[in-house]
């Protein structure tokens, strides 16, 4: 695994806000959530 795939499944496991659009200036791609993030790994 390289450093542009780790980035990958962060972006894949953030969690997102509905009311916004991603990425953004305030949030970038959603607040970090590690636990989804490895079962992202996981698929």
């Amino acid at each position: 695994m390289n450093t542009s795939i780790a980035k990958a499944f962060l972006i894949r496991g953030a969690e997102r806000n509905p009311v916004f659009t991603y990425p953004n200036r305030e949030w970038g791609y959603g607040t970090l959530n590690l636990y989804n993030a490895f079962l992202r790994m996981r698929e």
